[in-house]
């Protein structure tokens, strides 16, 4: 069986191809585009953020810097180049349908559950920015990654309503699926102190809690939603 091969040389016996600077140029053209068109969108924010946010700061607010820079000393206040407005925090919803107290309140009313929930939520927060991933371990009923690539702070967060969802029984433990209302200032650092995604500025957000309380009424964290399940 015969064997072509690639040549170089314009001169090249009957079995050779031979690549003529022409062609060359021609798959690298093809190349090239097939990787644009693959990593466009990451290439435009790349380009993006040298542009708008090369030069600019993160925040001018001392006391937000300050926070920050308590919890990662290497704090940039400056842009990453992947950085992404957008981040984990959802706009704020209202609450369509309130659950019936009367479904639960025989087993707990509901001004301890929402002191309970709301605590819970603090706890998480502060433990979550200062990496007490054995604390967190303590109240949450999923197993918690301690792996942490990135760091997601939240700042000046406060609650601003927790409305129970859904109730029910479950491995006897009460379950709630809560709406939780508020504002904070969410934002995103990478290991090297750049900000990667979020804003500075204080906005509204809802989550959604799946929260389990005990025969002692310990609260637990189950698992957090991002829309209403």
């Amino acid at each position: 069986m015969s064997k072509y091969y690639y040549s170089f040389d314009d001169k090249a016996d009957a079995y050779s191809i031979y690549l003529s600077p022409q062609l060359l140029l021609g798959w690298l053209k093809l190349i090239t585009a097939f990787l644009v068109i693959i990593f466009w969108k990451r290439l435009y924010i790349f380009f993006y953020n040298i542009i708008i946010y090369s030069n600019q700061k993160f925040t001018d607010n001392n006391d937000l810097a300050k926070f920050i820079t308590d919890i990662q000393p290497n704090f940039k206040n400056a842009y990453s180049i992947k950085y992404q407005k957008s981040d984990r925090l959802t706009a704020q919803e209202e609450i369509e349908s309130e659950l019936e107290a009367v479904k639960y309140d025989h087993l707990i009313n509901k001004d301890t559950l929402v002191e309970k929930v709301n605590q819970l939520f603090y706890n998480y927060q502060r433990d979550r920015i200062n990496n007490n991933f054995e604390l967190i371990k303590e109240y949450t009923l999923q197993p918690f990654s301690s792996k942490q690539n990135n760091f997601d702070l939240v700042y000046n967060c406060k609650i601003s309503q927790i409305e129970p969802l859904k109730f029910e029984i479950r491995e006897e433990l009460k379950r709630f699926v809560v709406q939780i209302n508020g504002k904070a200032v969410n934002f995103k650092l990478s290991q090297k102190g750049y900000v990667i995604s979020g804003q500075a500025t204080s906005r509204s957000f809802s989550e959604y809690w799946d929260v389990g309380l005990d025969t002692n009424n310990k609260c637990y964290l189950v698992t957090i939603y991002k829309t209403a399940k």
